[in-house]
C-alpha cells in the first residue's frame, strides 16, 4: 500500500489560536491545489492529526477528493500540548534555545522524548497500513511527524531530516511484512500555480486601468 504523508497548509502565526492555529487563506489554497493534483489518485481514506492547521488541511483535500477525514489523536505533533505554536523559522532566526534543542532530539521542552515520540508515530502508521493493505491513503500531519516517520525509514539518528513545506507531502509504499521504502519527499508540483502566480506578480506588478 501506499502512504501520502502530507504536511498541513500555512498556518496563521498571529492568532487568537495560539497554540493551535488555523490556516491562512494561503494554506486553504495550498490543500485544495493538492486535492486537485490526488484526485485521480484512488485515495481510499484521509487521515488527519487533530490539530486545527492540519483537519483544516484535510477538510479541504477531502473535500475535492470525496473523502471524510479520520482523525486519529497519535498522528499529532510533538508540541499538542503546548500553549502556543512556535514557528520553528522564527525560533532559528531568534537563536531560541528551543530550537537548539530541537535539532538535537531534545523534545523536552515540550514534555516529551524523542523516542516516545517515535514510538507513537511508528504505532500509528502501522495501524493505518494494516487497514489498508493494497490501498493508498492520504495522512495529514505535521512537519515533525513527518521527519520523525520518514527518518526511522532511512535509519537516521537526529529528528530533523528536512523541511517540508507547506503541503509538501512523501510517499511511501508499506507492506505487512513492516517493510517500508521512502518513494519520494517533499513533492510540491500541485504548488506551481502559486509559484507561477507569484513571479507574474514580481514581474507584472500593474494591470491596466
Amino acid at each position: 500500500m501506499e502512504i501520502v504523508l502530507i504536511r498541513h497548509g500555512e498556518p496563521q502565526l498571529a492568532s487568537v489560536m495560539l497554540h493551535d492555529p488555523e490556516l491562512t487563506s494561503l494554506g486553504v489554497e495550498q490543500a485544495r491545489l493538492l486535492g486537485a493534483y490526488l484526485v485521480d489518485e484512488d485515495v481510499a481514506a484521509v487521515y488527519t492529526s487533530p490539530l486545527r492547521r492540519a483537519a483544516q488541511t484535510a477538510e479541504t483535500i477531502g473535500s475535492v477528493l470525496g473523502r471524510t477525514p479520520v482523525v486519529r489523536d497519535d498522528l499529532a505533533e510533538f508540541d499538542r500540548d503546548a500553549p502556543e505554536y512556535l514557528d520553528f523559522t522564527k525560533l532559528a532566526a531568534d537563536g531560541d534555545p528551543r530550537y537548539a534543542a530541537f535539532t538535537r532530539g531534545d523534545l523536552s521542552p515540550w514534555g516529551t522524548d524523542l523516542e516516545a515520540f517515535r514510538r507513537r508515530i511508528a504505532t500509528e502508521f502501522d495501524q493505518i497500513v494494516g487497514d489498508h493493505r493494497g490501498q493508498r491513503v492520504a495522512v495529514v500531519a505535521h512537519g515533525g511527524v513527518a521527519n520523525c516517520y520518514l527518518g526511522t525509514i532511512l535509519g537516521a539518528d537526529r529528528l530533523s531530516i528536512h523541511k517540508p513545506a507547506h503541503t509538501g507531502f512523501a510517499r511511501v509504499m508499506a507492506d505487512s511484512t513492516g517493510r517500508r521504502e521512502l518513494v519520494s519527499m517533499n513533492e510540491t508540483s500541485h504548488l506551481r500555480p502559486l509559484r507561477l502566480s507569484a513571479l507574474a506578480a514580481r514581474f507584472c506588478p500593474f494591470t491596466a486601468e
